[in-house]
């Protein structure tokens, strides 16, 4: 039987009675003027309690009378016994008060990484579109460090009560992992609540370059292994380069930089033979016309290089866009994780907020949250033996 039936059974059952002796009490459905139902939910629970142990003292003591002999109400004696097994049931299931407003007070939103970046940018002008679907403020705390796995382990570790959330990263979750031990479940650890943007990735090399396209670096390091170099500021993007050594069997020389427009002013210096890097890295160097883009791996053709090719349409099924989206501690009740949800999907789509991601270079479909989660497994799957292969050329290992 459920908390509620049995709540219900209890309350008819006793109002058919007679009413107790209560020496100095109200009637107990009765105080104050209000009804049992005209009660507000934030005050009936506390109420309810010091009535029916009231009348269950009550009870107990003119059963007590009734088995001695002496004058007092007549009592059903099982009543007693029901009202014992109502009170554990009502202090223990909050179901029972289902009514409680979510959210009633500001949500907390980690963001994975500092302040001005672009995952910052873009998921504050997120947050600020959900409180007009909330209705309460998101506070935004940015915790930057260990690649994006600082951020995430605090939100891993809140209380899933639908009032901490985070900016997850695709990094975190399906690529560091492989690198190091994480102190977060990353695979079951998250409720996810959508994906948002994403970062895309081309290659590209020097404008006079005697590589052409994806072909020609593919045969030059099949001749010469490890000769042909690339740079890049590391994953996801290094996958790129990752995915072509392990389908064709060649082998490149990686060289990590730091920052992405180092790896660019490397290629147009002559000391790298071509880099990988997001759209935004390398519009100014489209623009002065010192590279070009071999080949886009996004599923779609960039506007600022509308010849350069995906990499499906040369030939090679890789798509390493690097998704972003926002999560919570796994074990949130499933009708607040439904309203976050919601509440985050019309933020998507506000169109403030996409003009923002498409400034940002981030414009992504929207993606679900058990669709967001799916993808990630999948990429977990597939990344795992191309960055296993990569770590063990890094030079920094």
């Amino acid at each position: 039987m459920s908390p509620v039936y049995t709540c219900i059974v209890a309350f008819f059952w006793i109002q058919s009675m007679p009413a107790p002796s209560l020496p100095a009490s109200k009637g107990w459905a009765e105080a104050d003027g209000e009804s049992f139902g005209e009660r507000e939910n934030s005050n009936a629970r506390g109420a309810m309690m010091r009535r029916l142990l009231e009348h269950s003292r009550a009870l107990k003591k003119s059963t007590s009378q009734a088995r001695s002999g002496r004058p007092g109400c007549r009592v059903n004696v099982f009543a007693s016994f029901l009202l014992t097994m109502v009170l554990p049931l009502l202090l223990a299931s909050p179901q029972v008060w289902s009514a409680e407003k979510f959210p009633d007070r500001p949500i907390n939103v980690i963001i994975n990484f500092g302040a001005g970046g672009a995952t910052d940018v873009v998921a504050r002008a997120l947050a600020k579109q959900a409180e007009k679907e909330l209705g309460v403020s998101l506070m935004i705390a940015n915790k930057p460090g260990g690649g994006g796995t600082v951020g995430v382990t605090e939100v891993a570790r809140a209380k899933p009560d639908g009032y901490t959330l985070g900016s997850i990263t695709m990094s975190t979750v399906t690529i560091v992992p492989f690198q190091r031990k994480v102190p977060y479940d990353y695979q079951n650890g998250l409720d996810y609540l959508l994906g948002f943007g994403r970062f895309e990735y081309g290659i590209a090399v020097k404008a006079g370059s005697p590589y052409k396209n994806i072909d020609d670096l593919v045969q030059a390091a099949r001749k010469n292994p490890e000769k042909v170099t690339f740079a890049t500021i590391g994953y996801p993007a290094a996958l790129v380069a990752g995915y072509l050594e392990q389908k064709e069997n060649v082998q490149f020389a990686f060289v990590p930089f730091p920052m992405g427009p180092g790896s660019a002013v490397a290629v147009v210096g002559g000391h790298v033979d071509f880099f990988v890097s997001s759209p935004s890295t390398m519009r100014p160097f489209l623009e002065s016309k010192d590279i070009r883009v071999l080949a886009v791996a996004a599923p779609e053709r960039w506007s600022i290089c509308p010849d350069a090719p995906t990499m499906k349409e040369v030939g090679y099924d890789i798509d390493a866009s690097s998704w972003v989206g926002l999560a919570a501690p796994a074990g949130i009740p499933p009708e607040r994780l439904e309203q976050l949800r919601k509440a985050f999907k019309n933020a998507f789509h506000d169109k403030d907020f996409q003009e923002l991601a498409k400034k940002m270079d981030m414009v992504a479909p929207y993606m679900g949250g058990n669709e967001f989660k799916t993808f990630m497994d999948q990429k977990r799957r597939e990344f795992e033996p191309i960055i296993k292969a990569l770590e063990k050329k890094d030079p920094a290992k």
